[in-house]
């Protein structure tokens, strides 16, 4: 009567045990709330849904498989160009998120970990004034999402280019990279006093 009773009682036991991993499980946010490929950098591209975007920046340091997700550090503003040539945009000392259009919008962030997002191939490149190597982002995901790109490395397969100039480094992206569909490389923008040197994987996204 003593085995029977034993066993009964770690029947139940492991069947509790088993509804409260499933209840964890069910109830689970990875990724700061979000399933699915988001680089560790909160909800994935959508070519629906924009607010990915709009969201600032957080830290690049926590990967795809990290549940550590953490809110912006310190919270700043959105700006999107109008697409006037010139146009300046100049962030706050937060964590800002800027979209660059079409057409030579200088772009300055002020501070904090800026996000600039490049939603569209521009017609004439701008600038940004005071990239921060480490602490700012050059959003490139929504030129690649045009391509065919499913390599390791864009820089070696020729679609982005980081080249030296005399005022920084000019960013050059060609959705084909050798191949001759588009015969020249877009110039993306230009990031003032800045080596290509100084430019890590980290500082720059495209998937």
């Amino acid at each position: 009567m003593l085995r029977k009773t034993t066993m009964l009682s770690l029947g139940c036991a492991l069947a509790a045990l088993l509804t409260t991993s499933s209840a964890t499980t069910a109830g689970a946010q990875p990724y700061g709330g979000y399933y699915g490929n988001d680089n560790g950098y909160g909800r994935p591209y959508n070519d629906r849904d924009r607010a990915p975007y709009d969201r600032p920046y957080t830290d690049r340091n926590y990967g795809p498989r990290d549940r550590n997700y953490e809110p912006p550090r310190r919270p700043g503003r959105t700006f999107t160009a109008n697409d006037q040539p010139g146009e300046r945009l100049t962030g706050t000392p937060g964590d800002d998120v800027f979209h660059a259009g079409h057409n030579s919008v200088v772009m300055t962030g002020r501070g904090g970990a800026d996000r600039f997002v490049f939603d569209v191939e521009p017609w004439n490149a701008g600038h940004i004034t005071d990239f921060e190597p480490g602490e700012d982002i050059l959003d490139l995901r929504p030129l690649f999402r045009t391509t065919n790109f499913r390599g390791p490395d864009p820089i070696r397969a020729g679609l982005i280019e980081f080249r030296a100039t005399d005022q920084g480094t000019e960013v050059y992206f060609d959705p084909d990279g050798p191949a001759n569909g588009h015969p020249w490389p877009t110039h993306v923008t230009t990031l003032d006093n800045i080596r290509p040197d100084q430019i890590q994987s980290t500082d720059w996204l495209w998937r």
